[in-house]
């Protein structure tokens, strides 16, 4: 199933920037389909040439896609923003093993908060940071990518 992300970002093409509707709905697509930094630069790199700099909502849209894609190959159900910490929801069967967890308290250390149970839960204090970085930073700790 697809990840939830609910970060408090904006996050779409507007139409001022691809004023075409069905231009608009094939880069949607596109963009939901971003699995790695290649895709990403690739799609970047089409958005620059057809419509000239993305403006920050966009770039938000990718980092989104992104997200979700290797949040969901992760088995995180939900990632939310809670005053100042991203909060990782994992379904009942995840990439959380004690080898992964390991390389997260390597990574975070105190940063991290672990909540076990049927459905774990992780809340990483990002301070100041944006909640956005710093979850897709996490995720790819989690994946090791």
């Amino acid at each position: 199933a697809d990840t939830q992300i609910e970060l408090g970002v904006s996050a779409y093409l507007p139409e001022t920037y691809v004023s075409d509707e069905i231009t608009r709905l094939e880069m949607y697509k596109k963009i939901s389909s971003i699995c790695s930094d290649e895709d990403r630069d690739e799609i970047l790199d089409e958005l620059l040439d057809r419509f000239g700099d993305p403006p920050q909502t966009a770039e938000n849209l990718m980092d989104v896609a992104f997200l979700r894609n290797l949040a969901s190959r992760c088995g995180i159900a939900r990632i939310a923003k809670q005053q100042n910490k991203a909060v990782f929801l994992f379904e009942e069967r995840s990439l959380l093993t004690p080898d992964r967890m390991a390389k997260l308290m390597d990574a975070y250390g105190l940063r991290l908060t672990v909540y076990g149970g049927v459905q774990p839960r992780i809340a990483l204090h990002i301070g100041s940071g944006s909640a956005l970085g710093e979850a897709l930073k996490f995720v790819r700790v989690l994946l090791g990518v």
